[in-house]
């Protein structure tokens, strides 16, 4: 693929729409040719570099003002990423390298009184977040400008040059020993085992003297936890992480605990905490870090509130409806959606909606699960490049479970057959999505001849294929589908029925081989019905 095309694949609707504001930020032109390069680069279709030409310049056009072209929208699109990093840092590295290009600016403007005022700034800023590879920039950037009457000492930039020194080598350390956990972790993957990583973080952490600033340095902490987490929620064994991090979290409140610069990290490691435990299904654990993580984001203002709050919404909300309390889930999810205090991200919002779907579900309210994307002005289609295809399907799913709810079969199976066209594609590609073809595949069975779907059925046909074994741990979703299935096998209501399987059971995913032998089965057994259909309708 065309680079410049690849990177501008990676804007959703919205950065599209604001590179075009600033594209034209400077003066408003009646034509740009860089914007419609843009555009055409926009477009599903791969043009070859001729047909580019051709569109922009018509057919005596040349290729030199077109590569002069490309490498000025490049050079737009490279200020226009750059800025929206900064805006989105969640960290005051941002906010350094800006008030470093500016003292830049003034020194080369000769303003250097205002320069060496902003350069203080950023060097305090730089020092409460810990940004110690900038601080060296700093740093050498004074001695630079030292024999102005505005600088500090060259003696004491010195000293402090070289005290930074150590904590540089700290944040290099640190850098090869992310990659070095990676590394071990993805061995651990290919190998296809669990072993116990903490020694070997430990042993890793020991070697670049980094056993006990992990302590005074809960940035590193959140970035080991966090990959580590990605590494554990991707093979569905959280247990392991769950452990580590409560013991590291727990290790840092006690030794030298979290100050205001930590916030950002002491939340998300509350959060990563929280959220293992609800994942673990240990709800009243979960509840007591989720009320630490409550009262930490009130701490220092509420700086961050809004990136935190609605977390703390879907976790509060998601342990309620799983411990028999899906109403006041409900009343949480439906207040955080009319809250004016805060304004959800539309991932946020639609996180939201979706788990408020699944609880009016619980709660008979089908109308409403219908309803609930209803404020929503978009298309599935665009909902998919916000949230993901994983995303689309659960959304897909639990709508025609409630059109089987009330009753409209055709309905329920009209949308399964778009269901199965729209994601025919990828149902080979994961497992996560092979399971979602059989389980839609059952559902369809289930409307076309209820009494087939028995107790006996239940367990002997449909268990093999969701992989379930005495124990618990899943994706609350998936366990809801199933609890639905479930559900009518057995002539229970699904809540009843989700409760009963959160304290019993545990769907694991099964292997390769079964999927593909039950849904072969399943084609098969599609293939003898429309055989009798057709001699039943030519006798």
């Amino acid at each position: 693929m065309d680079k410049l095309k690849e990177i501008i694949s990676t804007f959703d609707a919205e950065y599209i729409r604001e590179f075009r504001v600033f594209i034209n930020r400077q003066k408003q032109k009646q034509e740009r040719k860089d914007l419609k390069l843009f555009d055409l680069l926009c477009e599903p279709k791969n043009y070859k570099a001729d047909e580019l030409i051709v569109k922009l310049y018509g057919k005596s056009g040349k290729s030199s003002p077109y590569h002069a072209l490309r490498k000025r929208l490049f050079r737009h699109i490279t200020e226009f990423i750059v800025l929206k990093q900064m805006e989105d840092d969640a960290t005051t590295a941002s906010s350094v390298m800006g008030m470093d290009s500016l003292v830049r600016y003034l020194f080369k403007k000769k303003s250097v009184a205002l320069g060496w005022i902003f350069l203080r700034k950023a060097e305090e800023k730089a020092q409460k977040g810990e940004q110690y590879l900038l601080l060296n920039n700093i740093y050498l950037l004074q001695m630079e400008w030292s024999d102005s009457e505005f600088a500090d000492s060259f003696e004491l930039i010195e000293q402090k040059w070289m005290a930074n020194k150590h904590q540089m080598r700290l944040e290099e350390n640190a850098v090869v020993v992310l990659g070095l956990i990676r590394h071990k972790l993805k061995q651990q993957r290919l190998k296809g085992t669990d072993e116990q990583i903490e020694n070997t973080i430990k042993d890793i952490l020991t070697k670049y003297d980094l056993d006990e600033a992990i302590f005074k340095r809960p940035k590193l902490l959140y970035t080991v936890l966090a990959i580590i987490r990605s590494a554990y929620l991707g093979r569905r064994n959280i247990k392991l992480f769950e452990q580590y991090a409560i013991r590291q979290y727990e290790a840092v409140k006690a030794k030298d605990g979290f100050s205001k610069h930590n916030h950002f990290y002491q939340l998300s490691i509350l959060y990563m905490i929280t959220h293992v435990l609800y994942r673990n299904f240990k709800f009243r654990k979960a509840l007591q870090y989720l009320e630490e993580f409550r009262q930490t984001i009130d701490l220092y203002d509420r700086s961050h509130y809004v990136q935190f709050y609605p977390k703390y919404v879907m976790l509060k909300a998601a342990i309620c409806a799983y411990t028999n309390e899906s109403g006041v889930a409900v009343h949480l999810y439906e207040e955080a959606l009319k809250d004016k205090k805060y304004k959800l991200n539309i991932q946020d919002e639609l996180n939201i909606r979706m788990n408020l779907s699944v609880f009016y579900f619980m709660e008979y309210h089908f109308d409403k699960v219908l309803d609930v994307y209803v404020c929503v002005p978009h298309s599935d289609k665009w909902m998919e490049k916000k949230m993901g295809k994983e995303w689309l399907l659960k959304k897909n799913m639990i709508e025609i479970l409630a059109y089987c709810d009330i009753e409209s079969y055709e309905v329920a199976l009209s949308r399964i057959r778009s269901f199965e066209r729209y994601f025919r594609d990828i149902f080979e590609s994961h497992k996560t999505y092979k399971r979602a073809k059989i389980f839609i595949s059952y559902v369809k069975k289930y409307i076309n001849n209820p009494n087939w779907l028995t107790p006996a059925i239940f367990e002997n046909d449909i268990v093999p294929g969701l992989g379930v074994i005495p124990g618990r741990q899943e994706d609350m979703q998936s366990i809801t589908f199933y609890s639905w299935l479930k559900a009518k096998a057995y002539k229970k209501d699904p809540y009843t029925m989700l409760r009963e399987v959160i304290e019993n059971t545990n769907i694991i995913d099964p292997s390769d081989r079964q999927l593909d032998i039950i849904s072969k089965n399943m084609k098969n057994l599609d293939k003898e019905k429309k055989k009798g259909e057709s001699e039943e309708a030519a006798s």
